[in-house]
């Protein structure tokens, strides 16, 4: 099946290519815009020093200026150790300026080429002056929002008005979206929404979504697509739409960690973020957790009836009810760029979220003719663990920066456990409910341009199958109380190369009268937690 897939696939390239624009490669069919067009982009880095004592210089403006334009693309102040760093620089030729208070001001001119898109100055001496210099000042919008053919784009790090601690809040303030106080998120009012990290499906998101984008820190997040008309490439049919949440891939000359907390009345969180790097490598590390105050309620409720004799009827119902819950995530992240057509980027990440619960309630009625106690106790705990690694591979062509073909495997792990205890006049029921879900993906995509009108063809597909199975059983008195039992499994398969493979086995089971009987009820109730 595999292979016949495969086939289709790049017969419809080859019937694609060979019936569009004639400026094409006669071996890819990808068109050539202009083949003398340098599209690729790298980076360009160094470190300032100065001429006579050989410090580092830090804080010293350094510009980027287009030679072909005569205008500056960028421009940055170095860091504690002199070093400087332009990122995701289209090649072609440059020059840059650097210029500091009390230092002649140098320019240097380098080409950037497809070849060797990455240009390293090392080290650039910085000449004493005696001459102030004034600074250079750098003025540049960038577009918080983007309307594109397909999605509504909305870039965060451009807002200089966001003030958001994760993804939730980031989501508020992109267009088409709404967000509850619980943080579950609408779009044009249907809260059936796909969600995808970096165009890829997550466990994360497979039980509560709310919870997963509450551990999405926002400066992480680079920019979130709206896409309101999903083709079949995102498997997005019978959706309301698609999210799709593009973090940041961050590039640093060494070594930087950040600490951050916050305290509310609701919801505190601490987080650890620490970066590595050097020149097309990068490794960072995160973690984090956030929790909830311990949430009491107390209820004391009281009746009393009197008939014509004047006798009374009273009726107390007392109740007390603890809950909390804990989050935690964590991940390690890694990318490598062979050279400018190429790279390679894999994640590990984990979370988790626990929840506790009780709730004791008694209730005591003295009539005239009748009376009775009635005391039950529920303790109820459920914990949450996901893990999910994924790697991969794309390639760029040197003919057609729109053209691209990438690899990608991932596989997720979504382990619950929850536990619920009723205490009911001494007679205990224990129902547990174990889940376990592992799904692995492993998928081809292949972008193909065709045309001036930059058209593409994606050529991808999926197969999937998914199988679910869950038993209930459980006894009372002595005999058997019943039980039940299902299962179903589902397979779908599309045109393309992406494969998934889904396990789910869920087990169920329920004891009672396994603990010894509580004491007798009393009039009070004290509850210590």
């Amino acid at each position: 099946m595999i292979k016949k897939i495969f086939i289709t696939s790049f017969i419809l390239f080859s019937i694609f290519s060979f019936s569009q624009d004639k400026k094409v490669n006669g071996y890819s069919g990808a068109t050539k815009y202009n083949s003398n067009k340098k599209t690729f982009k790298g980076t360009v880095s160094g470190k300032i020093i100065d001429e006579t004592t050989k410090e580092n210089l830090a804080y010293t403006n350094v510009s980027l200026t287009n030679l072909k334009t005569n205008k500056i693309v960028e421009g940055t102040v170095t860091e504690e150790r002199g070093k400087f760093n332009f990122n995701d620089v289209v090649t072609g030729k440059y020059k840059i300026s650097i210029s500091f208070i009390g230092y002649t001001t140098k320019e240097l001119e380098f080409e950037l080429t497809g070849s060797k898109p990455d240009y390293n100055f090392k080290r650039i001496l910085l000449t004493p002056s005696s001459n102030k210099i004034a600074e250079i000042e750098i003025n540049e919008e960038k577009a918080i929002y983007e309307n594109k053919i397909d999605k509504i784009v909305y870039n965060p790090e451009n807002d200089i008005n966001q003030s958001a601690d994760d993804a939730t809040d980031v989501l508020r303030k992109a267009p088409l979206l709404s967000v509850d106080l619980d943080g579950n998120v609408s779009l044009r009012g249907s809260k059936n929404i796909k969600f995808l990290i970096n165009g890829k499906t997550s466990a994360f998101f497979s039980s509560d979504a709310a919870t997963a984008l509450q551990m999405i820190p926002a400066d992480q997040i680079k920019s979130v697509e709206v896409i309101t008309s999903p083709g079949a490439k995102y498997d997005g049919e019978g959706d309301a739409g698609i999210v799709n949440i593009i973090t940041k891939k961050k590039i640093i000359d060494g070594y930087k960690g950040t600490i951050s907390g916050s305290f509310g009345t609701r919801v505190n969180r601490q987080s650890l973020n620490l970066m590595l790097g050097k020149g097309r490598f990068g490794l960072s590390a995160k973690g984090g957790a956030h929790y909830s105050w311990p949430r009491i309620g107390i209820t004391d409720y009281e009746r009393k009836d009197w008939d014509a004799l004047e006798d009374t009827n009273t009726l107390l119902r007392n109740g007390e009810t603890y809950s909390q819950w804990i989050g935690y995530r964590g991940g390690i992240d890694m990318f490598y760029d062979l050279n400018a057509f190429q790279s390679i980027t894999s994640s590990l990440s984990f979370s988790g979220r626990d929840k506790f619960n009780d709730d004791s309630t008694q209730i005591k009625y003295t009539g005239i003719d009748t009376s009775y106690n009635y005391k039950s106790i529920l303790n109820s705990t459920s914990v949450t663990n996901q893990v999910e690694w994924s790697s991969d591979f794309t390639k760029k062509f040197a003919d057609n920066e729109d053209r691209e073909f990438s690899l990608a495997f991932q596989i997720s792990g979504e382990f619950e456990d929850e536990e619920t205890k009723i205490n009911e006049n001494n007679s205990l029921i224990t129902n547990l409910n174990d889940g376990i879900g592992i799904e692995k993906t492993f998928q081809i995509d292949y972008t193909h341009p065709f045309g001036r009108t930059k058209k593409k063809y994606e050529g991808g597909g999926s197969g999937e199958k998914m199988q679910q199975k869950s038993e209930h059983r459980g006894r009372m008195g002595g005999g058997k109380r019943g039980s039940s039992g299902s299962s179903s499994a589902t397979n779908k398969i599309e045109i393309g190369a992406k494969y998934i493979d889904r396990d789910k086995n869920f087990e169920y089971s329920t004891q009672e009268n396994d603990i010894v009987p509580l004491l007798q009820p009393e009039e009070t109730f004290n509850y210590n937690q």
